[in-house]
């Protein structure tokens, strides 16, 4: 079912069956040979493949592998009945939702089932949403006033996920970020430290947090929901890729540095490319969530839920008229 939808759409989902083989599907796609038995090769490495009276039924290679496979149905059946009730889903229940899934760090079901229906996050973000989950409505608004919400003031269930973000996470985390009182400290502007946190032995959480947590560290949280553009897929050398969300001010400075090579000959390169001219609107809610375990170590991570709004697509000429003015008035700073 999955790869005649596949054929029929001329999209690529692998990726959303299997995290392994995001880069290697994609580079398949994008063969102009024969991308559906590539795809097919890849997805046999994990999943069993037959076809009965025209479906195709894709069972794990792995036994031990079913009970992981049905928590990611449950995860969707549950994230669709968040969203037929509330018809948004929200970071508040993206958070309600990952305290009650089972944590999978091998198939991470809230992993892809929350990229399928908000479209954007980043790496750890599970983690977060889990201790946004178990603050109270008092301690998300006590985090977002000046100074954050300390340590002291949280849960067992909030401190659980904080040993889970600093010494369990299967992805790192933790972040060497001096405060800026701690900047004015070191000598000429030199931290010392920073060389040993990126490429020495404070990369192991033991020895960058020796002390553990302590009730001293605090969370802050910066809440914001606005409209944004999204601008459209991109052909890149290793396959299509889905637009990025930005304000119009973002994109006005990277429309900017693209005019000017010369000036900016780093953002010249594929990456830096957008495609301006099938952009859509998003009301985008972000929620950045940092925790700030001490005055040097710090880990931080944003949430997003992103609701697509009508009209588009939309080129540089036919933005509305808000989102126009903003990118304008950027370029001719």
């Amino acid at each position: 079912m999955a790869f005649s939808y596949a054929r029929s759409e001329g999209r690529n989902l692998v990726s959303r069956l299997d995290d392994s083989f995001f880069y290697l599907s994609n580079m398949g796609s994008n063969d102009p040979g024969k991308p559906a038995e590539f795809d097919a090769a890849i997805l046999g490495f994990t999943f069993q493949r037959a076809e009965e009276n025209g479906w195709i039924r894709l069972a794990p290679k792995d036994l031990d592998q079913s009970e992981k496979v049905s928590y990611d149905r449950a995860a969707l059946i549950r994230a669709l009945q968040i969203v037929a009730q509330g018809g948004r889903m929200s970071v508040e229940r993206q958070a309600e939702l990952a305290l009650v899934l089972p944590d999978s760090p091998d198939q991470k079901p809230l992993y892809r089932m929350i990229q399928m229906l908000s479209g954007n996050r980043s790496y750890g973000t599970d983690e977060f949403l889990r201790l946004y989950g178990t603050l109270t409505p008092a301690q998300r608004k006590a985090a977002q006033a000046e100074g954050g919400l300390s340590f002291g003031r949280l849960s067992e269930a909030s401190f659980a996920v904080l040993n889970k973000i600093a010494f369990e996470s299967d992805e790192w985390q933790l972040q060497y970020n001096p405060t800026p009182a701690l900047q004015e400290t070191f000598k000429d502007g030199r931290d010392p430290n920073r060389e040993l946190f990126w490429n020495g032995y404070l990369r192991e959480p033991t020895f960058a947090l020796p002390n553990g947590i302590t009730q001293a560290g605090t969370i802050t949280i910066v809440d914001e929901t606005k409209d944004k553009v999204k601008t459209g897929p991109v052909t890149r050398r290793w396959g299509t890729q889905e637009g990025e969300i930005m304000t119009a001010e973002d994109m006005a400075n990277n429309w900017y540095q693209r005019q000017n090579p010369r000036r900016f000959p780093w953002m010249q390169d594929d990456w830096s490319r957008h495609n301006y001219d099938q952009m859509t609107v998003v009301n985008q809610q972000a929620v950045s969530l940092e925790v700030r375990f001490d005055a040097r170590i710090a880990a931080n991570s944003t949430m997003t839920s992103d609701v697509p709004l009508t009209g588009g697509p939309f080129t540089l000429k036919t933005l509305p008229k808000a989102f126009l003015d903003e990118f304008n008035a950027t370029v001719q700073k």
